[in-house]
């Protein structure tokens, strides 16, 4: 017996495969998608791989002599059924990433033998959910869609407290007691414990799985074969969920907006993508939610490719709250400080009154800069070309990168012109947590920030005790400022609302949009009314201000028409190539070389394809833990054609590449290592 395999480490190109000989002592475990190990390369050194493919005895492969064999089964029966095979071949097809990056994104190396695990299945006990006469008319209109309707995805865009959670769980209640099944998506391991505590009391404790990497491996294992035997029919999860062994009737997305659902590694994959791929492929049901909606999905909306439903006014007598936009170039309590007079009396009359609230600042740590104030440099981290960051670490002033984790003792002593005048600059997290406990009399602080939820089970406490009433202030970073739900919070201050208007995606307005507008509606979601307060450099910048508004619908018409004019989605697709390497001329000249590449193709072979082709630029963060980054950007339209024309340009690029320095797809010193990254939130 011969077979296909797909092998980790194996090279770059996305559909390459080997050749092996199966021992007849192995040939009965052998089936697709079975993880074998394997010798691969001049040492032989033994790797895994997936098998892709037996081969029939008169296929031409077969007849290639001197075969390597494989070393051994990892599994004597394959854990990917034909559909988790069908779903590695897209995502390897759709994110051009390899085939082992595929099935092993789907079958993680801790999935082993069976596990034994109790079946729920059945014991769902149903504590019902009341809708408000207005919910109810929505709730009747999505189950007609989702019975009726021979479009497969719908998007449920309504104001932040109008109750969009509670129609969904009780649109999942119904097929539930049909026994369909229904997998749940929320874009943070932080809003698990929420989103759980409200499955376990509207459906009954232990009738679901849940799965997203704060659990252990040991505990992923565990849920992996409670999903795999089909002994629930309801999943919740973050990202990682998408790619588990369920076959749902109804996708649900909260906060489909969310960047978080895109992942960053290899295979780069977009959990809403990946749903609408399984929705067709099952003849399931997709059902997006948010209050900010992604602007290319509510594109679709408008345009009528998905159905459009919507909410306009909070749950019971809850209303908007109160917003102002406040200038912190003129108004801060001090020069030291960042907090305005207006928030600090806000801040100050809520805990008087008994009520909670809610600060968003998006940058942990004590200050963001360290400047020299004679020779202007910043200091900067020795492996990235970023600014250190100033934190306070069991009791020491220390420098840490937020990229590499590269941390040192903090020093006065500039390391560019050697003196002593660095001062820092910036707030984070951590020191204005200091200002609020040391100027506002009774203040019971909590932060939320990377630094404190380190141990993921860290979320369900400092949410738990919030919600009892142990703190009267949560500070934090975006963590607190989406899906969260207090019943006493009547405050939200955002304490630097245009940090984000100036990053390096293309997405820029949208998350600072969404931010907003998101941390806003964490306010007065009961009957006692909210205040919020935008605190701001740029309190003229029409951005704050329709987030100010609530006015998710012009945004949208001015975003849209941004989006048309410089061509990006939902008018194209963006296909990101990268380049990473230690050293900086191979990775650029590699760079160049490809760019070169992917014109002489598109010229010679592809000229009827539609391509913007941008030029090669450094990557927004030249270098990253001590690798540095390049970049081309292509605007196009992601389909098969497109993959064949990028195929087509690695095998000129292979064949054809005369820099003798660059050992390309080599992972070691003087290598490149090159990625595809489609329709990314960042331009990398």
């Amino acid at each position: 017996m011969k077979i296909q395999v797909a092998v980790e480490k194996s090279g770059f190109a996305f559909e390459r495969v080997f050749t092996y000989n199966v021992p007849e002592k192995f040939e009965k475990y052998i089936d697709l998608g079975t993880r074998v190990l394997v010798p691969f390369g001049k040492k032989n050194s033994l790797r895994l791989g997936f098998v892709l493919k037996i081969l029939a005895t008169n296929d031409g492969e077969c007849l290639v002599e001197n075969l390597k064999a494989i070393d051994s089964v990892i599994d004597e029966n394959s854990l990917l059924d034909k559909n988790a095979f069908d779903l590695a071949q897209w995502i390897s097809s759709y994110y051009l990433c390899t085939y082992y990056e595929a099935f092993s994104a789907i079958l993680p190396k801790y999935i082993k033998k069976e596990k034994k695990t109790e079946d729920f299945s059945g014991k769902i006990e149903i504590s019902d959910i009341i809708l408000s006469e207005y919910q109810d008319s929505v709730y009747k209109n999505i189950l007609d869609w989702y019975f009726n309707s021979d479009i497969f995805c719908s998007l449920l865009y309504g104001i932040t407290g109008s109750g969009k959670t509670s129609l969904f769980l009780k649109l999942a209640q119904k097929l539930a007691l049909e026994k369909k099944n229904i997998l749940i998506l929320v874009p943070e391991i932080s809003l698990m414990p929420q989103m759980l505590s409200n499955i376990e009391k509207y459906f009954g404790k232990d009738s679901f799985a849940y799965f997203h990497s704060g659990l252990t491996k040991k505990k992923r294992e565990v849920q992996w074969w409670r999903i795999k035997k089909k002994l629930v029919n309801i999943v919740i999860g973050t990202r990682s969920a998408i790619l588990t062994p369920f076959v749902p009737d109804l996708i649900i997305i909260d906060e489909e907006q969310e960047s978080t659902y895109k992942s960053d590694k290899a295979p780069r994959f977009n959990a809403v993508e990946v749903a609408k791929f399984l929705c067709k492929k099952y003849k399931s049901k997709l059902l997006l939610s948010s209050a900010t909606p992604s602007v290319k999905n509510f594109y679709y909306a408008k345009s009528g490719k998905i159905r459009l439903f919507e909410f306009t006014k909070r749950y019971g007598n809850a209303v908007l709250p109160e917003v102002s936009i406040v200038n912190i170039n003129k108004n801060c309590y001090n020069n030291n400080s960042i907090l305005s007079i207006e928030l600090l009396n806000s801040i100050n009359k809520s805990i008087l009154n008994n009520k909670q609230v809610i600060l968003l600042l998006d940058r942990r740590g004590m200050h963001t800069i360290a400047r020299c104030l004679a020779c202007g440099a910043n200091v900067t981290c020795k492996n990235c070309s970023t600014t250190l960051s100033h934190h306070f670490v069991d009791n020491r002033d220390v420098f840490v990168c937020h990229y590499c984790g590269f941390t040192k003792n903090f020093s006065k002593i500039c390391p560019n012109c050697k003196k002593s005048e660095v001062i820092l600059f910036g707030v984070g997290t951590q020191s204005l947590e200091q200002e609020i406990n040391k100027i506002i009399p009774g203040a019971k602080c909590i932060r939320v920030d990377a630094d404190t939820t380190k141990m993921k089970s860290r979320y369900e406490k400092i949410f738990k005790d919030f919600r009892n009433g142990e703190y009267n202030i949560m500070l934090g970073t975006r963590m607190v400022a989406k899906g969260l739900d207090f019943d006493n919070v009547n405050l939200v201050g955002i304490i630097c609302a245009d940090q984000a208007l100036f990053g390096e995606s293309y997405k820029a307005y949208e998350k600072t949009f969404s931010l907003v507008s998101q941390a806003v509606g964490r306010s007065g979601r009961r009957d006692s009314g909210g205040k919020a307060l935008i605190q701001t450099f740029s309190p003229n910048n029409e951005i704050i201000e329709l987030a100010a508004e609530q006015d998710y619908n012009l945004f949208f018409e001015k975003e849209i028409e941004i989006r048309k004019i410089l061509l990006y989605p939902p008018f194209a697709d963006i296909c990101t190539i990268g380049f990473v390497s230690e050293k900086e001329k191979n990775a650029w000249n590699s760079c160049q070389f490809f760019f070169e590449a992917l014109k002489f193709t598109a010229k010679s072979e592809f000229y009827d394809i539609p391509l913007k082709i941008l030029s090669p630029t450094p990557a927004f963060y030249l270098k990253i833990a001590n690798k540095f980054r390049f970049k081309i950007i292509i605007k196009c339209k992601i389909n098969k054609k497109f993959r064949g024309y990028l195929k087509k340009t690695l095998i000129n690029y292979q064949n054809n590449n005369k820099l003798n320095e660059v050992q390309i797809f080599k992972k070691y010193k003087n290598g490149v290592n090159i990625f595809f990254d489609i329709n990314s939130e960042v331009t990398f």
